[in-house]
């Protein structure tokens, strides 16, 4: 938490760019954004999603919008109900990148043009010989299109001492 946002980062240490940018997010969420771009301390990319405090006091004592699936409509991987509670944002300026967020988990699904049709591989991903998270690799549906990796923490993973220093 800094100056009243709530900051979730992910660094991709074997993702090299060179340049990057900050996105607002619109809709419920008009104080809030995304930023990519180079990480100071390695040579990867750093993705930071910033809520703002406002933005999140704004939304509670509401219902989370309905559940959410896979861009495309397919069962989000590793989830039992397949959709997840809560809220996704669609930034359009990123590629079509959504992110998820609610009571139970926090998510990035980034569009890769993967090469891989009707498939998803999910692993677990680990830092410091701790559990994390998922991982997905997620092919075309069958329209062709939604391929993408998908990363997911549960809040109790998100607030633990290795999720914080993952994100």
């Amino acid at each position: 938490y800094v100056a009243d946002y709530f900051l979730f980062n992910v660094t991709f240490k074997s993702l090299v760019i060179d340049a990057g940018g900050r996105f607002q997010i619109n809709g419920k969420l008009p104080n809030s954004y995304i930023e990519l771009g180079p990480d100071f301390a390695s040579n990867g990319t750093l993705v930071t999603v910033a809520l703002a405090t406002k933005d999140v006091q704004s939304q509670l004592g509401t219902n989370p919008a309905d559940p959410h699936t896979l861009p495309g409509g397919r069962p989000l991987p590793g989830v039992a109900e397949g959709a997840l509670p809560g809220y996704a944002i669609t930034i359009a300026q990123l590629k079509d990148m959504t992110v998820y967020f609610g009571n139970k988990a926090f998510g990035i699904f980034m569009p890769v043009k993967l090469g891989i049709k009707d498939s998803i591989a999910t692993f677990r991903f680990y830092g410091d010989g701790k559990r994390v998270g998922n991982i997905s690799v997620v092919g075309t549906d069958s329209a062709g299109k939604n391929s993408g990796v998908l990363i997911l923490m549960t809040q109790d993973l998100v607030n633990s001492a290795v999720g914080k220093k993952v994100l």
